[in-house]
């Protein structure tokens, strides 16, 4: 690796976060499926160029001044890349080799992941590589899961950015090319076993046909092993045909264990001479005759007495019983595993050559048995896999002729999607069977696509058909695309059909449900929000503008804009509830004031909550309600609760003086009923224009006294005078006692005075003096009774005198009030005088 400025650290070239800021192009998805049928046009024809055409591609298209496949050569020089596939201005380059730790590959393929890098020779050197890179995206390129190198473009011009559609479609290329890779690596393994299967199979021929003997005997082994499914199978036939034929004590396969130095015997089978082998020996107890083995067919005749063993190795032979070894070990399989076939003789014994090829030859057969087994049982679950994919895929694929319009090639799906059979469409003229199950409305577009894809053109169709079977009608969708032939000249059109149907009822469903979303939310007049927390961006509502006091679409919806219609009051704990929310996990539910333009405040209630990613918030949704309303009410019930409980505090005490006074003046309890049905009566009658009354109104005196004289079934306006302002509003607090004044001087009225005589007459005046003593507005109310027979003087009073006592002294004690009460020769005069509010006063004079 070149030498690496201390200034630039990897992360310095690495600008991989750049790409999710950057302005993206619209997806290009003719470029991709025109790639994807010239890739699969490759991998059907010439699977060997599939990696270079899909470099050639993404230079013919522009995407980048140079494109590569580099694949890592893992077991050589401590690991390289090589680069296998080259296109454009370092096309010449192709086969060049890069150590591991010296490119941006190795990067990626460590992080299997997609990078993008600035500049990249600053940090890797390679400068004198022209032209110059600029920009170099990289996306990892798998093979069976795991990625064994990249797919790459590089920008050799410094005004050409990289976007998110280039990751994109390196991504399904290299994908794509990835299988088609993964495949054509397969076949060339299968290609590669099938010429090694054929070339042994010649070799062991010749072979058999210089010994009669062995040719038999193979030949029987090789129809032994042919029947057996399991490589168990295989191993325990070859292992048992060999022990018979050469007269073996005891026969073996057994796996190398480098790393672990031990040598694990995987089948055996013997006589009782030899003890069976123990399931794992330590390969470092016979170091001598394990460098041999690892270099041609290991062939001891006597054990005892081979010069070539250490002491110590035939001592660990003969402790395990054997005289004689002839041990043949094999590299195959997958990662180069180490396999041993040994036949064993409890003494010492030769081995002819003929003996040893024979082993050597079975141990192969036996070998390619094993293989054929694998390769077999992966045979038949690769197809079975296939045929499940067929049967199970819900699109269909297929391949139409370019000039004639009938079909090559249609997948089992078309039955169920179409609901028609193959047999059926496969007959007589494909195409037009095909239009005839299209609705009429939709058959032009199908004929001008089908025109388009003739003339070479990528397209996609959506449209309708009528299922000949039940009726139903499908929406489908075909991605289509030509397969030109080498001279251009399209040949084949070929497509994907998905059944959409239920995608479109969906999106349908979805719009309705959506409609009927924000009707409700008009109607309902919610406020609605959706914070992405990462980017900071926010959605409002219509009504959520209009709650915070902005005009739609007046502001950006922000944070910031929500905090600053905050009341100020309000803000640190809205906003500490709001963290506590996010941290905590738990939902946010606060009512706070938020103030509008015009200087109003409301009450608004916000409830929401957040989502996460990896315990991290990414997204916030809620929505809010205006409370204003409900918080006036609240304040007025409280209000109303006060007055309510004040009013019946007071009711309670006028109740029971009154009992108290009743009970004093009531000869017995009859009379005294009689008298206190009467006083709760009138206590009822005031109550009831009390509870009419809303917060900002009051009782009027003229309504006070004409309900108490009309409860009293008083005369009409030949017998009853009343003269005053009208409008004139009292104190809610004096209105009681007031009324218990009045009652008192109308019971008396209609039972001794003006009212109980046919001569009497009752007149009651009252005026406004706006501005009287102390001040204050005071009401001045006139009662007088004439016409009425007084007793003589010296006369028992008539009555209880609990009347004038409450105008006399209650009156004054409890409003203030000032009063006169004197009994006239033809009838009772009193006054009463008390203070009203400055409002009453002024409804009353506008009144």
């Amino acid at each position: 690796m070149a030498d690496r400025s201390a200034a630039c650290r990897l992360d310095d070239v690495i600008i991989t976060d750049a790409l999710a800021h950057r302005p993206t192009r619209a997806p290009d998805h003719g470029l991709e499926a025109d790639a994807m049928a010239r890739l699969a046009e490759e991998l059907a024809t010439d699977p060997e160029r599939l990696l270079q055409t899909l470099c050639d591609l993404l230079v013919e298209h522009g995407v980048a001044g140079s494109a590569g496949i580099s694949l890592l050569e893992a077991e050589k020089d401590g690991g390289r890349f090589q680069w296998v596939a080259l296109a454009g201005a370092w096309a010449a380059m192709r086969g060049g080799v890069m150590p591991l730790d010296a490119s941006p590959c190795g990067v990626v393929v460590a992080r299997a992941a997609m990078q993008l890098f600035d500049n990249p020779a600053r940090f890797f050197g390679h400068g004198e590589i022209q032209p110059t890179v600029h920009e170099l995206l990289l996306m990892p390129f798998f093979h069976r899961g795991t990625p064994i190198g990249t797919v790459w473009i590089a920008a050799h011009d410094p005004d050409r950015k990289f976007d998110q559609e280039d990751g994109r479609l390196l991504e399904r290329l290299s994908r794509f090319a990835a299988a088609g890779f993964q495949m054509t690596r397969a076949l060339r393994a299968a290609r590669i076993s099938q010429n090694e299967l054929e070339l042994r199979v010649e070799e062991r021929s010749r072979a058999l046909r210089e010994s009669e003997e062995r040719q038999v005997f193979l030949l029987r082994l090789s129809d032994a092993l042919r029947p057996e499914t399991s490589v168990a199978g295989v191993v325990r036939c070859g292992l048992a045909m060999l022990s018979e034929r050469l007269s073996l004590d005891r026969c073996y396969i057994a796996h190398f264990q480098m790393a672990e130095d031990r040598v694990d015997v995987a089948e055996q089978i013997g006589n009782t001479r030899i003890a069976p082998l123990p399931a794992t020996i330590r390969l470092s107890d016979f170091p001598q005759a394990a460098q041999v083995a690892f270099e041609r067919t290991l062939v001891i005749d006597d054990i005892p007495a081979d010069p070539s063993l250490s002491d110590a190795e035939r001592r660990n032979f003969s402790g395990l019983g054997i005289g004689a070894l002839a041990a043949v070990v094999l590299h195959k399989g997958k990662g180069d595993p180490i396999w041993s076939l040994g036949a064993i003789a409890a003494a010492p014994r030769s081995w002819p050559r003929g003996e040893i090829a024979l082993i050597e030859d079975v141990a192969e057969r036996i070998w390619t048995a094993m293989e054929q087994a694998c390769i077999q049982a992966t045979l038949r679950a690769s197809e079975e896999r296939m045929r499940q994919f067929g049967e199970a895929s819900q699109d269909i694929l297929w391949l139409r002729d370019a000039a004639t319009l009938q079909w090559h090639y249609v997948t089992p799906a078309f039955e169920a999607i179409y609901g028609l059979g193959r047999d059926a469409l496969l007959s007589g003229d494909h195409y037009r069977n095909w239009l005839a199950m299209i609705l009429p409305e939709d058959r032009p577009l199908a004929e001008r696509h089908i025109g388009r894809l003739r003339a070479g053109e990528h397209a996609v169709l959506e449209y309708r058909i009528r299922r000949p079977g039940d009726g139903a009608i499908r929406w489908l969708r075909d991605t289509d695309f030509p397969i030109p032939d080498e001279q251009g000249v399209v040949r084949l059109i070929g497509g994907i059909g998905e059944d959409i149907t239920d995608t479109r009822l969906a999106q349908e469903r979805i719009e309705q449900s959506e409609e009927r979303l924000r009707s409700a939310v008009e109607v309902g007049r919610l406020g609605l929000w959706d914070w992405d927390v990462v980017t900071n961006e926010v959605h409002w509502s219509d009504e959520h503008f209009r709650m915070e006091g902005y005009a739609v679409g007046e502001v950006k919806p922000s944070y910031e804009s929500w905090v600053a219609r905050v009341h100020p009051d309000d803000r640190p704990g809205a906003e500490a509830l709001l963290q506590a929310a996010m941290t905590e996990h738990r939902e946010f539910d606060h009512e706070f004031r938020v103030v509008h333009p015009d200087g109003s405040i409301h009450w608004l209630h916000g409830r929401g909550r957040f989502f996460y990613s990896e315990g991290r918030p990414v997204r916030m949704v809620g929505a809010v309600v205006e409370t204003t309303d409900r918080r006036m009410w609240e304040e007025r019930q409280q209000v109303l609760i006060a007055e309510l409980q004040h009013r019946t505090r007071n009711l309670i005490g006028v109740v029971r003086s009154t009992a108290e006074k009743t009970a004093r003046s009531s000869a017995d309890l009859a009379e005294f009923h009689e008298k206190f049905a009467d006083r709760l009566d009138a206590l009822s009658r005031v109550q009831g224009l009390l509870s009419r009354l809303n917060d900002h109104d009051r009782v009027t005196f003229g309504d006070l006294i004409r309900t108490e004289l009309s409860a009293l079934g008083g005369g009409g306006p030949d017998r009853v005078t009343l003269d005053g302002p009208t409008g004139v509003r009292l104190r809610s607090s004096t209105v009681q006692t007031l009324a218990m004044a009045l009652h008192e001087l109308g019971t008396n009225a209609a039972k001794y005075g003006a009212l109980a005589h046919a001569t009497g007459h009752l007149t009651v005046r009252w005026s406004l003096e706006p501005v009287g003593a102390d001040d204050r507005p005071w009401l001045h109310i006139d009662w007088r009774e004439s016409g009425v027979p007084m007793p003589p003087a010296g006369a028992a009073p008539q009555g209880t005198g609990q009347g004038r006592e409450l105008i006399e002294r209650a009156l004054p004690y409890q409003l203030s009030a000032r009063t006169t009460y004197r009994m006239k020769a033809d009838g009772v005069h009193c006054t009463i005088a008390i203070p009203v509010s400055a409002c009453g006063a002024a409804r009353a004079e506008t009144g």
